[in-house]
């Protein structure tokens, strides 16, 4: 194991196939790249990954095959470091929607934008927010029991509510 005799007489169609799957690879990336969703976006870089881990297998054999067996483990964990970079940018850029926290602020306006195109609209959210506070407020003061209260107003009626 610690000196391995050469005798690999396929080193060429392997050498081959792989830079034809890095040619696919790196075709999916490109395409993957103009979109901006999350599974998009997480496939993209998962794209990127597998070009560099079978870029990483072609110099590997390449430097095996010339007698340089240090450099297969030394790509591997160039490799691994570059996979864990982009797992932690992919984590830091969809943080908010996997932990399910609001979306930012340009969110919120943009929708109320478009909800203020429609000529029914008197006003969005924001009047419903000041209202749903002052009933919180009441009913916290007049029911000791009651604790923090949050009220959400349900555009549905009688049986519509018990929809799922």
């Amino acid at each position: 194991m610690l000196s391995p005799t050469i005798s690999y007489s396929n080193t060429i169609i392997v050498i081959e196939i792989e830079l034809s799957v890095l040619f696919l690879l790196i075709i999916a990336s490109l395409i993957l790249h103009r979109k901006n969703e999350i599974i998009e976006r997480t496939l993209f870089f998962e794209s990127i990954n597998d070009s560099f881990s079978t870029f990483a297998a072609i110099a590997g054999i390449l430097l095996v095959s010339y007698g340089h067996y240090i450099f297969d483990g030394i790509v591997s964990i160039l490799i691994a470091c570059m996979i864990s970079y982009n797992a932690v940018k992919l984590i830091c850029h969809n943080a908010r929607l996997l932990l399910g926290m609001s979306p930012p602020n340009e969110f919120y306006n943009e929708v109320e934008g478009i909800c203020r195109t429609f000529p029914e609209v008197e006003g969005v959210h924001n009047e419903a927010d000041a209202l749903s506070e002052k009933m919180a407020k009441k009913i916290e003061k007049e029911m000791s029991n009651a604790g923090n209260v949050m009220i959400h107003f349900c555009p549905h009626y009688g049986n519509k509510r018990k929809m799922l």
